[in-house]
């Protein structure tokens, strides 16, 4: 994968929803010529940093008119999305309809994307299975090991917001950090350091590394985020809420229910 591929996609949301979606519950968002003061929001290790509720309303909202637009504004091959030759989903599953997100946890326009996304995939059937997929190449490399360690943890949950948060939110986590730097970090959040730095390096955690590389170099990902549906198209809408139609009429097609 080229080096390329670590530089995130231009600002692809509505102005109203990029200026604020990355709030945290207890996080006030700066406006022109108004001096605020930001609270960090508290959780437990086992808990994720939860987003504004107005917030999530708004992204709920969203993703329920891209959800409704798909019915009406078919996506067409080249201007919407690109097909893939000889595309493989991420992880194949019988009877379901696979959804991947390819992000970088140091990409602002992904931090944007998180609650949005979120929303969106509450509101899918039961045969779409959303998966979210970190950069695996170059300067993100481990940041993307820090996502698998998580989910080989059984701390995804937990620390996924987390990293959103501490780089792009109260930026306590430069986002070049290397695996010990972000291990210590962890650990001043309540994890384990240790533990965790230790399975950053694990063989497990390395090949799933590799499986995500070899999947984002065959689904040509130019920038994050980038969504890619049952391996077979490669998302290109002009917005974030235009990627969710998208990939709600790809769905759709999948599915047997719409064209």
């Amino acid at each position: 994968m080229s080096t390329n591929a670590a530089l995130p996609r231009r600002m692809r949301l509505p102005a109203l929803i990029a200026m604020s979606l990355l709030a945290i519950a207890g996080c006030q968002q700066k406006s022109p010529g108004a001096a605020t003061s930001a609270t960090k929001p508290v959780a437990t290790p086992t808990q994720p940093l939860p987003f504004d509720a107005r917030l999530v309303q708004m992204a709920t909202n969203a993703a329920t008119q891209a959800i409704a637009e798909a019915k009406s504004k078919p996506a067409v091959a080249g201007k919407d999305y690109d097909e893939i030759a000889n595309g493989q989903p991420f992880q194949p599953l019988d009877g379901k309809v696979e959804v991947v997100e390819v992000f970088a946890y140091s990409c602002p326009h992904c931090a944007d994307f998180e609650p949005l996304l979120e929303a969106w995939t509450k509101q899918q059937p039961g045969n779409v299975r959303v998966t979210p997929l970190p950069l695996a190449g170059g300067a993100a490399s481990d940041l993307g090991r820090t996502y698998f360690a998580a989910l080989k943890t059984g701390q995804l949950a937990a620390i996924h917001t987390r990293m959103f948060y501490g780089i792009h939110g109260d930026k306590s986590l430069p986002p070049a950090s290397n695996g010990d730097g972000i291990a210590a970090w962890l650990g001043g959040q309540g994890f384990d350091a240790k533990t965790f730095r230790a399975t950053m390096a694990s063989p497990e955690v390395q090949q799933q590394m590799q499986k995500a590389h070899d999947f984002e170099v065959r689904s040509g990902i130019e920038g994050t985020p980038t969504l890619i549906v049952n391996g077979k198209y490669r998302i290109k809408g002009p917005s974030q809420l235009d990627d969710l139609r998208i990939a709600s009429a790809l769905i759709a097609r999948e599915s047997g229910t719409g064209k």
